[in-house]
């Protein structure tokens, strides 16, 4: 959101410096009693089935982000409203949308903050008209943020229908050409194998290996394209999540100039996963981050469990994304390299969605790029875990 309708909303709700010194004068009093607002807030929300339902198979569990929910309190008394602000108050509408969270629950989860601090302000010990003033500073602070929420709600769910019907169309023709080419593509195939062992000298059979090679590409395009687009069932089975990474890890080819590091991945819980789609989403993200660091750099594949949930980041040492594209980094046929096809991302938030999980993309302290992928873990620790092949 442009900062200035970020001013003419401050206009709007007559937002002023007096406003911010009695959020900041009443944010101390109040500190010890906001651990207590997030356990009312949640309590009213887990009280919808729906909401519920979105939560616990969403982002994480209800612990974590009843810290995160704390962390929102604290800076929404203390400030300052920068950029850095407003940014942290977008992303929330958005993550509202990739949860599948509808509108109505921002509105009335706002509106349970609104009464907790709105009750916490008439108690506090200054003269009447004081308290008055605070009690609109809460207000126009609350309304500010809640603008700000809906805007980037409603910005990020034009942009998931935009995705959808790019997504519907392209699937409208996919089973036709996955047919059409794959019938040409296995004749090639073929045809490289004979002219392999029948090649007359060196530079002859490194031609028939490229074109292998760019069959072998073709194939893999078609199946990404109709990973994208297909809807088939996953099967789903107890997998090892350090399985399914180091799998994954040793599946992607890089040249000896990259180094590929792998730590933390004992500490990840198990999984209720397809392990093969799994498998494919997390090659797609090494395999991006061994490109990013070419010619000669490092890849880093890290592991943890937090709350209950699997996390996973893959590191590069290249030069990240332009912040300008990062926004469309998971779209459908958005990428930034000469010859990239703009499937893998897309694939792997598809399949991570799928799973319960999320992924995101975290810049890191001076170059490189950051993908995280947050999995719910196995509900039931007694299940035996599925074996999973490297």
């Amino acid at each position: 959101m442009p900062n200035s309708l970020f001013d003419e909303l401050r206009r709007h709700v007559a937002w002023s410096t007096d406003d911010e010194a009695l959020l900041r004068r009443f944010h101390p009093l109040v500190q010890p009693e906001l651990e207590r607002v997030a356990d009312a807030f949640y309590g009213r929300i887990l009280a919808h089935d729906e909401a519920r339902l979105v939560l616990q198979r969403g982002e994480s569990s209800i612990g974590r982000l009843k810290v995160t929910l704390r962390q929102w309190l604290d800076r929404l008394l203390s400030g300052p409203r920068d950029d850095e602000y407003v940014g942290t108050r977008l992303l929330i509408g958005r993550v509202h949308v990739r949860v599948g969270l509808a509108q109505h629950y921002m509105v009335g989860a706002m509106g349970v903050v609104r009464e907790e601090l709105d009750a916490l302000a008439e108690t506090v010990d200054w003269p009447q008209d004081e308290r008055r003033a605070l009690r609109r500073a809460v207000c126009r602070a609350l309304d500010l943020d809640l603008a700000l929420m809906l805007e980037s709600w409603r910005e990020a769910l034009l942009e998931q229908q935009a995705r959808t019907e790019r997504v519907a169309a392209l699937g409208q023709v996919t089973g036709f050409l996955a047919h059409e080419l794959r019938n040409p593509l296995a004749a090639i195939d073929a045809a490289t194998w004979l002219l392999r062992g029948r090649a007359p000298d060196e530079r002859a059979r490194g031609l028939v290996d490229r074109i292998a090679r760019q069959t072998g590409l073709a194939e893999q395009i078609i199946s990404s394209v109709l990973g994208l687009v297909r809807d088939a069932p996953l099967r789903r089975g107890r997998v090892s999540a350090r399985s399914v990474v180091e799998a994954a890890v040793g599946g992607v080819v890089h040249a000896d100039e990259i180094a590929v590091e792998m730590s933390g991945l004992e500490s990840l819980p198990e999984l209720d996963a397809d392990t093969g789609q799994m498998r494919l989403a997390f090659a797609n993200l090494v395999k991006n981050a061994v490109q990013a660091a070419a010619p000669a750099g490092s890849v880093r594949v890290t592991g943890a469990c937090e709350d209950g949930t699997a996390v996973v980041a893959v590191e590069d040492s290249g030069p990240g994304v332009d912040a300008a594209f990062r926004h469309r980094l998971f779209e459908v046929l958005a990428t930034t390299r000469p010859h990239g096809t703009g499937l893998g991302l897309a694939l792997v938030r598809r399949i991570v969605e799928r799973h319960g999980g999320t992924v995101s993309y975290e810049p890191r302290p001076g170059a490189g790029a950051r993908f995280v992928v947050r999995l719910p873990a196995a509900s039931d620790p007694q299940a035996a875990p599925e074996p999973s092949s490297k």
